[in-house]
């Protein structure tokens, strides 16, 4: 859930655990008092306690954005 002006669109950030990392990239939200939530991908999680990171990736244009929280799904495995 983060909030982010169209000037920091399209600016790359990590989500990664010890054993699991995804990619995304910010989308504007219009402004930074609009917060939204953006798909950031899928991670694997081991039994126990994990330690979840989001990090920019590369150079920024500006700040990257301002991230409310970070909600996990449980995806139902084939």
């Amino acid at each position: 859930n983060l909030a982010a002006d169209a000037d920091s669109a399209g600016d790359g950030y990590v989500v990664e655990t010890e054993g699991s990392r995804t990619r995304a990239e910010v989308a504007s939200t219009g402004d930074y008092d609009h917060f939204r939530e953006q798909p950031a991908g899928r991670l694997t999680l081991r039994a126990g306690v994990n330690r979840i990171v989001l990090r920019p990736e590369g150079p920024l244009k500006r700040e990257l954005a301002d991230v409310r929280g970070v909600r996990l799904d449980p995806v139902s495995r084939p």
